[in-house]
């Protein structure tokens, strides 16, 4: 089933496991390059060899506001700017009080 979505930019909010990296898979193979963005850098291990040749696994916390910009930048210079945004509900954060 062509998608329409061939050679745009997919990027996946709170993908370092799960949901978000299947979904990576589902992206790359209707070939569009995927930026996975998580806070787990560790988690980036186990998941840059699941991922396709041009997809990549970006770390970091977006909610913290002194790290949006940096991150944004990253992913573009990385994909360029994203098509299509997903949002993991796993990427929710947790209050620690």
């Amino acid at each position: 089933m062509d998608l329409g979505i061939k050679r745009k930019v997919a990027l996946i909010l709170g993908g370092s496991q799960g949901i978000a990296v299947s979904a990576a898979a589902h992206l790359s193979k209707a070939a569009t390059t995927t930026v996975l963005k998580g806070r787990d850098a560790k988690r980036s291990n186990t998941t840059d060899p699941i991922l396709p040749q041009n997809d990549r696994f970006v770390q970091g916390d977006g909610f913290l506001p002194k790290n949006k910009i940096s991150i944004i930048d990253l992913i573009r210079s990385l994909a360029g700017a994203p098509d299509i945004l997903i949002l993991n509900p796993g990427a929710a954060r947790r209050d620690s009080t």
